[in-house]
């Protein structure tokens, strides 16, 4: 019973129908469902992979995806906003994971299928932005540390450059004192071990340059070829140190070099006896001295070639010499090393054979027991393959040195036959003893043996493998060995084991040393031989199973060795660019092939002696065919491969010997230009320019060749695609760069050339047109030093003139001298053009500085003379600044008088000014310009002050007239005064008050002028106290008489009768011209137009509002197009100005009170109230308000929305909503306002009759402007039932204010546009703190 129930609850809880808590298809906790809302879910998934794409595509941008050294900046800055991208959408995406396992359980299975598809897709491509971005971050920070690196190793370079750059510089500045040799060998240290970083430098920046930008690249390659120049310009200096200590003259040190290179190149050719290991050893330290010589030949060659010349023929000779040792070189010294391996390899393996078969002669005659024998018969076996690898490698290095003439070391000859002889006897003793063994073996014991299905033979023979395991027993485990059941060979006792070994070996007959030679390759197990011990079938068993069951295993054994035959020729590709390497190949394939077909007369013998024992058998010819199948299969993969690395071995030899044609070809090209400086002369200039030439001409004879062998490199890499070809690309793109290098510099060195003959030329056209200039020059000097007297000014343009020509003259004679010191004396021509320039310069200078002395003492007499009257000058214009103008009319005529006699002395002295102004102008004098700066402003002081007197007379004058005419009119108006004092008569109010207002008009007219009277005083420089004190007292006056009227006007006012405003004769007024306003019987007012002679009932300018209304029609929606024409009624009628609290307060003020509500107010009542309201307006605004109209129109309005038949009334609350609609104030507090007013007080409570009635009032706004239509219509049972029905479910009796409130804060239909109005005002206020692109207004209001 308890296993049952066990078993029960594993089955549940294995169910897949069934739903375990916290699986995703389980229902979540009661607390999450409300949270997940599936539509959500979906659009925030869609959002987060719409985010990821978004991240994806930055990732995708040109910057990320170029080259890898492509503007890193840019791309740092690129993965930066990838990484904050990342980091912000992680908490996101982490978020919809967490909601998707959380969703609800009641969704259906689609749905809830739909929606794990969309999470697991978001899942994934967050994946993959995540890993592409750390792909791309990886591959930014190497290249960021690769450019460090590079940039790091330049200027290390760089700074040891700049050192060893000074140390010769210094070396060449002291030629007298060379450095010692201690130092001289120290910096040729530190130059070759510099080599090797320059040579890194070089390969570092060729990787750079191919992974950036062209212009990146083309700066990193001038960095590499700069530090590659420098180096080799120390190299070259540092040679020439060293060789100007030992041979003063350039043919010694050319000998020197040619007779090395004759010596290296008898060594590299020597023969050598690679047999002798001393000879060998010796041969190889002379090739290592000769490859570090190499280094320094090449370096003094190209500092002589700078001496002997590039095209000298012995120069070019030695060159070619030099660059063939130094390809030779490490070829022959790798060929040496590794034949020194292999002969010390060689030794050591011979000493090594020896002591084995010693030791193995001393155990077979010590022990002479059967078992022992098998195991030493074991053992030679397993010495077989290792002994024949040693005979083989000797019989090579015996045919090498036979070959070249020469004989082997004595003492190796003789221990590898002394070897051979002792091998050869031990192993004949052994096979003797194997033989006797297996011929005295008895077969007493019975052995019962059953041959191994078809099955098992089968497996043997074709498994992948090639295994034989369940066959094959290893010599340790032979004595235990028991078969398995079914095919199993029953041993009972050792001497068994003995007898199946026996006869094995007796079957098998394997070859010796003397008929074959053994393969280099790795030893493989071979089936032939007795490396394998196999489960032994006694010969003397004729039986059908046992023949069959040795035929199976030996026929899997040399399946799986032609298995491993193969394996071993498969091993691994081959680079096709190494000839060596290739060959090398071959000749494994050529002794894998030698060791097949060695083995075939044993696989033969196998077939045989099946086919002899029992032929006819179907088993046996299965096996025996397969057998044949995979030999055959074997031999045709050789013999492929092998015709394959042969014609590899041609295709390799022909590139290596065209790469090598090619390359010197190239590197004839380099050296030519190598090192190749600027001449100095035309000769020079003429003979290196066509040397350049033919070197391009000959570049594009021999480009075809370049273009072949690339077509070569390319045909070979397809051909061999298998093998690595990476080589032939490289070597390709090697040849191709360094032919567009050569190319390139070949045409910068045309150009610089060019260049620099071009600037010969052009010195000889300067100097021409130097000299040319330079007698021009001496003519007008001479000129101007014959005239009587020369003027400064044109002694300064010529100064001017010679100093500009000055740089000229400067260049001009450092390029003669130059060209004079390369051409030594054979220019004559060119050294006394040169040598007549600078005498003819240096007289030019003395006569300029001849004339400037004399100029310069003819100035100084006129110079004393101008500061005499710059002086003279200074003095008069401080008298004029001292002046004032007199305050009296008899002062300014006295100073007129005065300045008159001054200006006449001026005009006396005039001429003697002009006169010395002038002759320094001509003389270029200094302070003439100031002078000339003083006497123009004594005249302007003058020209003023004569101004300043004649207005200051004849505002003097005017000013005394004025007041004169003024105190006669304020006398006149004084009299007219006199009958202010009696008291006003009601009859007379009217006439009073127009000469009243004729007497307030002459008063102001007397104002302005007694302003314009004081502001001229005030112009006036001065003023005498007699006039400023008749005009003050004028003022005085006119300030008497202005208050007397002030007091008499209100004396008058206060006669004047208010009218009513409910007669409405005040709004006559507020019609335009050409209307009438007027009233019908009931006092409703009615408007009459005299031009048309037609009437109609509102106002003009309300129809006009009206109209403008109209346009509004075109706004879509309805709440905003009604909201939008009520806006526009309350700018018109002003009561936006009017908030909610002062329209209540005059409405209670005027006993508009709650009691009245449902009585009716006639249009006069209505005038009243609308008047007061206005007035109080105007009171703050009058600029905004005029009453009249704005009353005219408020009744305009009222009386259209609520009384449309003109009856003269309407009910009192629909006069009071009409107005608070319109009002400003809170959204909230007009709301307040109106269930106040329907409700009859604040703490009443509004029935379903009040409300209807207020929703009936407030129903007929939207009617009258024609959109009643689209909130509800006149019904408003609809609203009346949703407003009593807020918060419960049946409608209420009534309710109180909150309740109104949150009904209207809901916005119902009817009244939606209420809220809307309200927002509109709001937004005409909004400020935006932007600024307008367009009008740059900020902030936009």
């Amino acid at each position: 019973t308890s296993l049952n129930q066990r078993w029960e609850q594993a089955r549940q809880q294995c169910s897949p129908v069934g739903r375990r808590e916290g699986s995703k298809s389980a229902s979540p906790r009661e607390g999450l469902v409300d949270r997940t809302v599936p539509a959500e879910l979906t659009n925030k998934v869609a959002r987060v992979r719409e985010a990821v794409s978004a991240v994806q595509k930055q990732l995708s941008l040109s910057v990320l995806t170029g080259k890898k050294f492509e503007k890193l900046e840019l791309q740092g800055e690129t993965l930066d906003r990838v990484k904050s991208a990342l980091e912000t959408l992680k908490p996101k995406v982490k978020k919809t994971e967490k909601d998707l396992e959380l969703v609800s359980g009641s969704l259906s299975m689609e749905y809830f299928e739909k929606l794990t598809s969309q999470g697991e897709k978001c899942r994934e491509e967050w994946v993959r932005v995540n890993h592409g971005y750390q792909e791309k971050r990886k591959v930014w920070v190497e290249a960021k540390q690769e450019l460090d690196t590079f940039s790091l190793m330049v200027k290390e370079a760089r700074d040891w450059l700049e050192e060893k750059e000074k140390l010769t510089l210094t070396w060449k500045q002291d030629n007298k004192q060379l450095p010692t040799a201690v130092v001289l060998g120290r910096v040729e240290r530190e130059v070759l071990d510099w080599q090797k970083v320059v040579t890194d430098i070089e390969l570092v920046g060729k990787k750079i340059a191919g992974g950036c930008e062209a212009s990146q690249s083309r700066g990193v390659v001038d960095t590499c070829e700069e530090v590659e120049r420098r180096w080799r310009m120390v190299v070259t200096e540092v040679s020439s140190r060293r060789s100007s200590g030992e041979v003063d003259r350039e043919g010694g040190n050319m000998n020197l070099i040619s007779s090395w290179t004759e010596q290296s190149l008898a060594l590299i050719t020597r023969q050598v006896n690679v047999s002798e290991l001393s000879q060998l050893r010796e041969i190889i330290r002379a090739f290592e001295t000769a490859q570090v010589e190499v280094v320094k030949q090449r370096v003094a060659l190209d500092e002589l070639s700078i001496q002997v010349g590039v095209n000298s023929p012995v120069f070019q000779q030695t060159r070619a010499k030099v660059e063939r040792i130094n390809q030779m070189l490490p070829k022959r010294l790798h060929y040496l090393a590794e034949k020194g391996e292999k002969v010390s390899r060689l030794v050591e393996m011979v000493e090594e054979g020896a002591r084995w078969v010693e030791e193995a002669k001393e155990k077979r005659t010590s022990n002479s027991s059967a078992q022992e024998q098998l195991k030493l018969r074991l053992a030679v076996s397993d010495k077989e393959y290792e002994m024949n690898q040693v005979f083989n490698e000797f019989l090579l290095l015996e045919r090498e040195v036979t070959g070249a003439g020469m004989d082997v070391n004595s003492q190796l000859a003789k221990e590898v036959r002394s070897l051979k002889d002792s091998w050869f006897s031990l192993l004949g003793d052994v096979r003797r003893v194997s033989n006797t063994l297996n011929g005295n073996i008895t077969t007493s014991t019975t052995t019962l043996l059953t041959s191994p299905d078809r099955r098992s033979i089968m497996a043997v023979s074709s498994s992948p493998d090639r295994s034989i395991s369940s066959y094959q027993v290893t010599p340790s485990t032979l004595g235990s060995y028991t078969p398995k059941s079914g095919n199993n060979v029953e041993v009972t006792s050792p001497s068994d084991s003995v007898s199946s070994m026996a006869s094995l070996v007796t079957l098998t007959s394997p070859t010796t040393s003397h008929e074959m030679v053994a393969s280099p390759t790795t030893a493989s197990a071979s089936p032939m031989s007795e490396e394998v011990v196999s489960v032994a079938i006694p010969i003397t068993l004729r039986e059908p199973e046992a023949v069959l069951a040795s035929l199976a295993v030996k026929s899997g054994q040399v399946i799986n060795w032609l298995g491993g035959l193969v394996m071993e020729g498969e091993r691994g590709g081959v680079r096709v660019e190494d000839t060596e390497a290739v060959g090398r190949e071959l000749d494994r394939y050529r002794a894998l092939l030698q060791q097949l077909e060695g083995r075939k007369f044993q696989m033969e013998e196998i077939v045989a002696t099946a086919t002899d024992l029992h032929p006819g058998s179907e088993e046996v010819v299965n096996q025996i065919n397969i057998l044949k199948a995979e030999w055959k299969e074997t031999q045709q993969k050789l013999l492929g491969r092998k015709t394959e690395l042969t014609a590899m071995l041609e295709h390799s030899d022909n590139l290596d010997s065209k790469g090598r044609e090619v390359s010197d070809w190239l590197g004839k090209l380099e050296r030519q230009l190598a090192g190749a400086t600027v001449g100095r002369t035309r000769d020079i200039l003429l003979a290196q320019i066509r040397e350049v030439n033919q070197v391009m001409r000959e570049l594009q004879k021999y480009s075809h060749h370049v273009t072949l062998f690339t077509q070569m490199c390319h045909r070979l890499v397809s051909i061999y695609s298998k093998d690595l070809t990476d080589g032939i690309q490289h070597l390709a793109g090697e040849l191709s760069g360094r032919y567009s290098g050569l190319t390139s510099s070949c045409t910068a060195r045309a150009k610089s050339l060019q260049a620099a003959l071009e600037s010969l030329n052009m010195f000889d056209r300067e100097l021409a047109e130097f000299l040319a200039w330079l007698g021009e020059v001496e003519t007008s000097v001479e000129r101007l030093d014959g005239d009587g007297s020369p003027t400064l000014a044109r002694l300064r343009d010529l100064q001017g003139e010679v100093r500009d020509r000055d740089g000229q003259f400067c260049s001009l004679a450092n390029r003669g001298k130059e060209q004079i010191v390369v051409a030594g004396e054979s220019d004559i021509v060119l050294g006394s053009k040169v040598g007549e320039l600078g005498r003819r310069w240096s007289i030019l200078q003395n006569m300029i500085m001849g004339i400037q002395d004399k100029l310069d003492r003819e100035g100084e007499h006129l110079r004393e003379k101008m500061e005499n009257m710059r002086q003279w000058l200074d003095k008069k214009a401080m008298e004029m600044n001292r002046l004032k103008v007199g305050d009296s009319l008899g002062t300014i005529r006295k100073q007129k008088e005065e300045h008159i006699a001054f200006r006449e002395n001026i005009q006396m002295r005039r001429g003697e000014i002009e006169t010395t102004m002038g002759e320094g102008v001509r003389q270029n004098m200094e302070g003439v310009v100031q002078m000339e700066e003083d006497w123009l402003r004594v005249l302007a002081v003058t020209e003023s002050w004569s101004r300043e007197l004649d207005l200051a007379e004849s505002g003097a004058r005017q000013l005394d007239d004025t007041l004169t005419v003024l105190d006669r009119k304020v006398c006149k108006v004084e009299t007219e005064q006199a009958g202010w004092s009696l008291p006003p008569s009601l009859d007379t109010v009217e006439g009073e008050r127009e000469e009243l207002d004729q007497a307030v008009s002459a008063l102001h007219q007397l104002e302005e002028e007694v302003l314009q009277a004081k502001l001229v005083s005030d112009s006036a420089p001065s003023v005498s106290q007699a006039a400023h004190q008749k005009l003050v007292t004028i003022e005085r006056r006119l300030t008497e008489l202005q208050e007397a009227a002030r007091s008499r006007r209100e004396q008058l006012a206060g006669l004047e009768m208010v009218p009513d405003p409910a007669s409405q004769q005040f709004l006559a007024s507020s019609v335009p011209a050409g209307w009438e306003r007027c009233l019908t019987q009931d006092c409703v007012p009615y408007f009459s137009c005299h031009d048309s002679e037609t009437t109609q009932w509102d106002h003009p300018e309300f129809v006009q509002l009206i109209e403008t209304i109209a346009a509004m029609n075109t706004v879509k929606f309805s709440a905003y197009r009604l909201a939008l024409k009520l806006r526009k009624i309350q700018q018109k009628l002003c009561l936006d100005l009017l908030d909610i609290a002062s329209a209540v307060v005059c409405f209670d003020s005027h006993g508009l009170t709650a009691e009245k509500h449902d009585l009716t107010i006639c249009v006069p009542e209505m005038v009243t109230i609308l008047t007061s309201i206005y007035e109080t307006l105007y009171q703050c605004e009058p600029e905004d308000i005029t009453v009249s109209v704005c009353v005219d129109l408020a009744l305009n309005w009222i009386l259209n929305v609520f009384d449309s038949q003109r009856q003269g009334f309407t009910r009192v609350l629909s006069f009071k909503l009409g107005l608070v609609l319109l009002c400003r104030g809170p959204l909230l507090e007009k709301y307040s306002v109106m269930f106040q007013l329907a409700a009859g007080g604040e703490s009443a409570n509004l029935d379903q009759r009040r409300l209807g009635l207020l929703l009936y009032d407030l129903v007929m706004v939207p009617r009258y402007l024609g959109e009643v239509a689209q909130f509800g219509g006149s019904n408003i049972e609809p609203s009346v039932r949703s407003c009593m029905s807020v918060g419960v479910k049946e409608p209420r009796a009534s309710l109180d204010c909150d309740m109104f409130v949150k009904w209207l804060q809901d916005e119902p239909q009817s009244l939606v546009w209420l809220p809307v109005l309200h927002r509109l005002a709001s937004a005409e206020t909004a400020t935006h703190d932007v600024k307008c692109r367009i009008c740059r207004v900020d902030p936009i209001v």
